[in-house]
């Protein structure tokens, strides 16, 4: 735990702040409606080139849609960095922050982080900066690059791949140059779903990778509560969450597809499962006696072929969900030692 404090959450915190590491529909009027999926559609066709049936995660991250410092002190805060801690992730993060204050207000300057099962053994991720008009690329590259390769102690290249900056190792770049895309609908779907914010992100296993895992694990484990693998790939289609930043009011909206209602209402059962099982872990019960608690009170609940919800920092349900994955992490990666 402490290895992961120390050491992986400062990596962590930058990659949800402006990408240099690894990453529920409301009620609108029409016109709104149709704006909010124009611009999912638009960030869905600038990552569309780069995906393919082996991509799992999609995260967009707006960096004039929240204040890098701001938002390094709150976070930095609730995963209870020391300020010393904080002021070296701010210090970090001063390059990006000067490159893109002088962009227009309401101006999107878009960077994608992109997951992929093909990238395992190298860099685990690579980042699509647009080519365009309004986003400088270039400089936001250069900046990413020196920070990945002093988080990671590897090379990191960029190149132009089509209409897009390549961040990555090379032999990532190599393969998005040579490889073929693939539709990848559910992208703009679950980015449309969850709304825009500073950040998004898309988890989007393909078919055929729910269908491995299933059978690679046919049951979930004891430690979280068993049950079948294919009551999370069929209730967990794709999910999104996006999240509001400082100086924004601070929100999260998440929303699950499920493959159908039947689906959707039987994840939300078995995640109650899970939820009795990890509060049972003895690290859990030590570190978070009120896990079972605030896990459920958070839990997204079944629309219809959905599961929902919206949380508030003003009632600290965010800060409380990360607490809640805290402690979940820490019962798997417990419960995967044995």
């Amino acid at each position: 735990m402490r290895l992961l404090k120390n050491q992986l959450l400062p990596v962590l915190a930058l990659t949800a702040l402006w990408g240099t590491a690894t990453c529920a529909a409301v009620a609108m009027e029409p016109a709104e409606t149709e704006s909010k999926a124009a611009g999912s559609n638009a960030s869905a066709k600038i990552v569309a080139p780069f995906v393919d049936a082996q991509t799992l995660v999609v995260a967009h991250l707006d960096l004039n849609a929240f204040e890098p410092m701001k938002t390094i002190d709150w976070l930095t805060g609730i995963l209870g960095l020391s300020p010393r801690s904080r002021d070296n992730i701010q210090s970090q993060a001063v390059p990006i922050t000067v490159i893109t204050q002088g962009q227009p207000k309401g101006q999107t300057v878009s960077v994608f982080i992109v997951v992929s099962l093909a990238d395992v053994g190298r860099l685990p991720f690579f980042l699509v900066l647009p080519v365009d008009d309004h986003t400088p690329s270039i400089p936001i590259a250069t900046e990413v690059r020196r920070e990945l390769e002093k988080a990671w102690n590897r090379k990191v290249a960029s190149e132009r791949v089509g209409d897009a900056l390549i961040v990555g190792s090379q032999e990532t770049i190599d393969r998005l140059k040579k490889g073929k895309p693939v539709a990848r609908p559910e992208i703009a779907a679950a980015y449309n779903a969850v709304g825009a914010g500073g950040l998004q992100i898309a988890f989007v296993p393909s078919a055929d990778v729910r269908r491995l895992a299933e059978a690679l694990l046919p049951e979930a484990p004891k430690y979280l509560g068993g049950g079948a693998t294919k009551i999370f790939t069929q209730g967990a289609v794709w999910s999104a969450i996006s999240i509001d930043l400082p100086p924004n009011k601070i929100a999260a909206r998440l929303v699950i597809q499920s493959a159908d209602a039947a689906a959707a209402s039987a994840l939300e059962k078995e995640l109650g499962t899970t939820i009795d099982a990890v509060a049972l872990h003895p690290n859990v019960k030590t570190a978070t006696p009120e896990f079972a608690e605030i896990a459920k009170r958070l839990t997204p609940k079944a629309v219809e072929d959905q599961l929902k919800i919206e949380l508030s920092e003003e009632k600290q349900e965010i800060t409380d969900g990360i607490k809640v994955l805290g402690s979940l992490m820490q019962a798997v990666m417990n419960g995967a030692a044995k």
